[in-house]
């Protein structure tokens, strides 16, 4: 949308109301910018923004425009998401009350059965036991 579908000007402007041409003809961009402030909500305001708004439009339409035109540099792999090496995150602990779940036990019976070696040892943190999910895992799957 440019200046001028938002005000016509010249042979463009078309009296409304009986108006004469002289009086329904919008000011410039340029004029409006240099008069005194519009006020906030009048639409004469509206317009100037909505002016000031296309014209950042088409500059920026230009630009990407100019920008497309570039050719890029041939021969240069980019490298994929995919082929990026991710660290890997070591799977949570898993605490008594996890394991008690997994197991469908009451955390109470999941301790007896540590402290019988019935259960994997698990590693011991500031006085709390932890076990890894793949070594619970492997304990159940030798227990079938």
């Amino acid at each position: 949308m440019s200046r001028h579908a938002l005000w016509p000007t010249g042979a463009d402007a078309a009296p409304t109301n009986g108006a004469s041409q002289a009086r329904t003809a919008a000011p410039t961009a340029q004029h409006v910018a240099h008069s005194r402030p519009l006020p906030a909500g009048s639409a004469l305001a509206a317009q100037v923004k909505l002016a000031r708004l296309a014209d950042l439009h088409s500059q920026l339409a230009q630009t990407y425009r100019e920008l497309s035109e570039i050719p890029l540099p041939l021969g240069r792999e980019e490298a994929l998401m995919s082929d990026v090496e991710k660290p890997t995150t070591p799977a949570r602990l898993m605490s008594v009350r996890d394991v008690a779940q997994r197991l469908s036990l009451s955390e109470k019976t999941v301790r007896r059965l540590r402290r019988r070696g019935e259960l994997p040892a698990g590693i011991e943190i500031a006085g709390t036991i932890r076990w890894r999910p793949e070594e619970l895992d492997a304990w159940i799957g030798g227990q079938r």
